[in-house]
């Protein structure tokens, strides 16, 4: 059984292995940083809210990413968190947020990009082949944190 492990905690779906060995799929990375942040108050949260009910419902009306999309959700409203780790979704609800809080997106991005070069080095480390990660920031206004390194990073991960 490996060890790998994302946040510390292990990538393990049963007593007899690891979970990215147990699916020979080539993955798709996807880390969804949403702003709920307390001006998506309203009309924007809803419209945040269905778009993430299409995108699962559009995953799993695919078996193909059914199988490959591991979704990670990072959300930023007041504090940065990781209301979700990387896992499949099949036949899952998509949670639902609320607004609240100041827009840290600039720390968010950064997380979110961690969270992805780590998911790419667990599945170098399991040899899993995989797709370019996807990170989708779905915001409606400007940060409120430094976030010129994170926009950086990101200029910089489209001109390799």
């Amino acid at each position: 059984m490996s060890n790998a492990k994302i946040d510390n905690k292990p990538i393990v779906d049963n007593d007899d292995g690891n979970a990215l060995a147990n699916n020979p799929t080539k993955r798709v990375p996807v880390c969804l940083c949403l702003d709920i942040s307390v001006s998506m108050d309203g009309e924007p949260i809803e419209q945040l809210n269905k778009g993430i009910e299409l995108f699962y419902e559009a995953i799993n009306n695919n078996e193909q990413a059914k199988q490959a999309v591991e979704v990670c959700i990072v959300t930023f409203g007041e504090t940065v968190r990781v209301d979700q780790d990387f896992k499949d979704i099949d036949d899952e609800l998509p949670p639902r947020f609320s607004a609240g809080g100041v827009t840290p997106m600039g720390e968010a991005v950064n997380r979110a990009m961690d969270l992805l070069e780590d998911r790419k080095r667990e599945y170098k480390e399991n040899g899993i082949e995989y797709f370019q990660p996807w990170l989708v920031l779905i915001t409606d206004g400007a940060p409120t944190d430094d976030y010129e390194q994170a926009a950086q990073r990101t200029s910089d991960l489209a001109n390799i």
